[in-house]
């Protein structure tokens, strides 16, 4: 499955980030497991370049589709 993310909004770091939420990080679905810090520390831990919104719901996208979108590799969810 691929689909193209558009128009998601590129966070602040200091924007909190939720365990359990999805994120596109460097163009990537990401499910974040971290809690109680912000998107700058999620970069610095995770490496990451930048870190957008992620609203799966704009895609049609079910829980388990989404799911398998961050199990795959990069290349295959980049539009």
């Amino acid at each position: 499955m691929s689909t193209h993310f558009i128009d998601e909004k590129l966070l602040p770091d200091d924007y909190p980030v939720y365990g359990d939420y999805f994120y596109l990080a460097d163009g990537k679905v990401y499910r974040s497991d971290w809690h109680d810090v912000t998107v700058g520390e999620l970069k610095r831990r995770e490496g990451f370049k930048e870190v957008r919104t992620c609203n799966w719901r704009r895609y049609n996208g079910t829980n388990q589709q989404i799911a398998d979108l961050a199990a795959q590799s990069p290349q295959d969810t980049n539009p």
